[in-house]
């Protein structure tokens, strides 16, 4: 009996193994406890990637930025006083110059001593906090000048009151006024001091007692004995 092709065909077929067929929602539901575990614990190494590695880097660049622009905002305050016309505190930005304070006090007024800005006052200089500005007026320029010119020129009987190297008072020839000047030196002590001429040292004062210690410390540097 011979078998016909059909027959035998069966032998040399490709028989493979039937996948069992497992809807998707059934492995969720099946391995949910699995998955969802899973899930977030990749969620938390996402996150903490971004938050430690990628989002640092991000704010460092940002904050850089703000710092630069920051810096040039910050306020500096000076004080400016005298001959302008609205004196007080003002706040300017740093890197301002002495020019910008004199503009934001309204400039200079009409007894301002120009010539004493314009050879002594820096418009140029760039301020930091705290600084001072003050514009005298002409007045003040003239009588400090008369009282140096006064101080060269005071003399005794024609005589010197002041040595004319170094500007100490002689206490052998200056006047009781003359005297007074000095600090600490009252009507009553210039008094002793001419009683006591003459002196041949300025130490002669204090041992004679015409005058204390601590008052002698104080006029020393400022006194001679010709």
């Amino acid at each position: 009996m011979t078998a016909s092709k059909e027959d035998i065909s069966f032998l040399f077929e490709d028989k493979k193994p039937a996948l069992p067929n497992f809807p998707l929602k059934h492995l969720i539901s099946e391995y949910k406890w699995v998955i969802i575990p899973g899930f977030l614990g990749l969620s938390f190494l996402v996150l903490a990637f971004l938050t430690i590695i990628v989002l640092p880097r991000e704010n460092h660049d940002v904050v850089f930025t703000n710092s630069a622009s920051a810096s040039a905002e910050i306020s500096i305050h000076v004080d400016v006083e005298g001959q302008v016309e609205n004196p007080g505190l003002y706040s300017l930005k740093n890197g301002d110059r002495v020019e910008e304070a004199l503009v934001a006090a309204g400039g200079f007024s009409a007894n301002a001593d120009r010539i004493w800005v314009a050879k002594r006052l820096n418009r140029a200089k760039i301020l930091t906090d705290g600084d001072k500005i003050y514009v005298p007026s002409v007045e003040e320029i003239n009588n400090s000048q008369q009282e140096t010119n006064n101080k060269e020129q005071i003399t005794n009987g024609g005589e010197d009151v002041l040595d004319s190297e170094s500007d100490l008072v002689d206490i052998n020839i200056a006047s009781s006024a003359q005297l007074d000047t000095l600090p600490g030196v009252g009507e009553v002590t210039a008094n002793k001091i001419i009683s006591g001429r003459p002196y041949d040292k300025i130490e002669d004062l204090l041992n004679r007692k015409i005058i204390g210690k601590s008052l002698f410390e104080k006029i020393k540097n400022l006194i001679t004995a010709e």
